[in-house]
């Protein structure tokens, strides 16, 4: 996005050079384009079916100030108008080679994290349908929020592949890419209110002595769901009637104000998880005080399940949470990083909640050695013993069902059976 500083001090710039003088003389028959400004440039009167060139802009990220770009004046003497726009300038061949590299390099970190989250995503839910002995309210909300993951995740490897990379796309600005923009932003704020129905889910189960569990999975639908549709149809509609030209160019790859209306709500969810989590753990604390339990394990354990809480709660948002000038050697640094933290984060949130879940391990074990029986390599005898142990070392999940029974067991499976 231009500052409009910068485009108004051209603007005038342009008025009082160029748009003040008069058009050439065309009684030699000779047609010409009128002399306009674009928004980043100004072009000269010139001859019909030639091509006026510019210097590209330096104060456009991505732009390298040596090269050029350039208008079109069609033989009719009208500038070249796009399929999809009132006018177009041809800046494609302003890009940065250097920029465009690290550009398509970031990308196909995003693309890699993402399809890796994605298939881990597929996975981890297939498991939480399969076993029945997992199913109960928690995971439900797990399931929902790995959902939201999985098309998020979706959305932006073909936003990234299919626009991000692609200048005539971003030049041209159709509909479909706009469409695929506000797709994005839809499954991205679902993502981060699905956080929230995590941290809310937990947080009222853990502090309020009596719930409905069925009203409280209705509530975090309607938030993880319906709230950033909402949200998301606003912003569409507030970017396409907003009278900004920035706002509605390059497929709105560009930030804008606008989009608080997504960052917004998005950010207020991380705030509030912070909350919660905070919250959680003084309630956890408070309960093994409460016992007199000294063992300095048991606080071992519950700073470990809050660490274990932090990247399904969205709050790893908060260690990169300012970004470095565009002259700064750190800018790179700061863009890959974000590019692998966002991208894995489902990864991250499959290993923890699943694959490493002890209660998952203990059903796909069960599960293996039956399979190992049904082929005659292992006896009754040894699977009995096997899922005895595995049973032991379980927590078990109905505990948490129960609005009841508010002790500090508990609360501690509650924190710890994802660990």
């Amino acid at each position: 996005m231009i500052p409009n500083d910068i485009k108004k001090s051209l603007e005038k710039e342009c008025n009082r050079t160029i748009l003040a003088q008069p058009p050439p003389n065309n009684t030699n028959g000779k047609v010409y384009c009128p002399a306009v400004f674009d928004g980043l440039s100004c072009f000269n009167y010139t001859l019909a079916s030639e091509k006026a060139y510019v210097q590209c802009p330096s104060f456009v990220e991505g732009f390298d100030s040596t090269l050029k770009g350039f208008k079109q004046c069609m033989e009719d003497g009208k500038w070249y108008i796009s399929p999809y726009n009132n006018s177009w300038t041809n800046y494609t061949g302003c890009i940065s080679f250097v920029d465009l590299q690290h550009d398509r390099a970031r990308i196909r970190i995003f693309t890699v994290g993402y399809a890796l989250s994605v298939a881990c995503l597929v996975i981890a839910l297939i498991i939480f349908f399969y076993f029945k002995q997992l199913q109960c309210d928690r995971v439900t909300v797990h399931k929902n929020l790995f959902t939201s993951y999985i098309l998020t995740g979706l959305a932006w490897i073909a936003y990234y592949n299919a626009v991000s990379i692609c200048p005539e796309v971003l030049s041209q600005n159709p509909v479909w890419c706009r469409l695929l923009h506000i797709l994005t932003q839809y499954f991205t704020a679902s993502n981060y209110f699905w956080m929230l129905c995590e941290g809310l889910f937990l947080h009222t189960l853990i502090v309020f002595a009596f719930v409905s569990v069925k009203k409280l999975l209705a509530a975090c639908c309607i938030l993880g769901w319906l709230v950033p549709l909402a949200l998301t149809i606003i912003y569409g509609l507030s970017r396409q009637i907003s009278t900004s030209h920035d706002s509605k160019k390059n497929c709105w790859v560009h930030d804008h104000a606008i989009q608080w209306i997504i960052s917004g709500p998005a950010l207020f969810s991380i705030i509030l998880n912070l909350i919660f989590l905070c919250n959680i753990v003084r309630v956890l604390v408070t309960k093994i005080r409460a016992l007199n339990d000294t063992n300095a394990e048991q606080y071992k354990k519950a700073a470990r399940a809050t660490l274990i809480l932090i990247p399904l709660l969205g709050l790893h948002y908060f260690i990169i949470p300012f970004k470095p000038k565009n002259d700064s050697p750190l800018l790179h640094v700061y863009l890959f990083t974000g590019a692998i933290i966002t991208s894995t984060q489902g990864f991250f949130v499959t290993l923890i909640y699943c694959f490493l879940n002890g209660e998952v391990i203990a059903c796909l074990k069960r599960k293996y050695y039956q399979r190992q029986v049904m082929k005659g390599r292992f006896n009754h005898t040894q699977v009995n013993i096997t899922e005895a142990a595995s049973a032991v070392t379980t927590p078990n999940v109905e505990l948490i069902q129960s609005p009841g029974r508010k002790d500090v067991d508990e609360v501690k499976v509650c924190m710890l059976r994802d660990e």
